[in-house]
């Protein structure tokens, strides 16, 4: 069946993802050093229900079912090579980690310029009350950890998977 378009913010004839996001970080942003920081996001590229809060970093789906989610981010020091350790994760309800992805190059001496985290997963939620935020952490020697703003390096997105 054909997509329709009803002129009214509706559509008919298909069967889409929904709700479904995808945000971005645009410019560099500081991170505090191994601290789990929710990347503040500044441009969201798709958000089909609202359920997307950019004041909040939040997604809270309003149709329950089975989500999947996904995120990077690329993470790196000021100065190079410096950066240690690199932690991606994907939360529900902020406190339970649903994924994580790290990059350790495994002692102090095995240090990093720069790292990107690629994190998936799959999650049942609510539709009401369940939320879902994604964190980076870097762990790094003597100068700022960054998150690398632009150039699609640093974003967070999901759907509701059809039944």
């Amino acid at each position: 069946m054909a997509l329709k378009l009803n002129g009214d913010g509706t559509e008919t004839g298909a069967v889409f993802n929904r709700p479904a996001f995808l945000v971005y970080r645009t410019t560099e942003q500081h991170l505090g050093n191994e601290t789990h920081t929710v990347p503040t996001f500044d441009l969201e590229e798709i958000d089909t229900d609202n359920c997307y809060n950019l004041t909040t970093q939040r997604f809270t789906p309003n149709v329950s079912g089975t989500y999947f989610f996904y995120a990077n981010a690329t993470v790196s020091s000021q100065s190079r090579p410096n950066l240690e350790d690199s932690i991606v994760r994907i939360l529900k309800n902020g406190t339970t980690v649903l994924a994580e992805a790290e990059i350790d190059p495994g002692d102090e001496d095995g240090k990093m310029g720069a790292a990107s985290n690629q994190v998936m997963i799959m999650a049942a939620m609510n539709g009401t009350t369940d939320f879902v935020q994604m964190t980076a952490l870097v762990k790094r020697q003597n100068s700022q950890p960054e998150l690398e703003g632009g150039g699609g390096r640093v974003y967070f997105g999901g759907f509701r998977l059809l039944a």
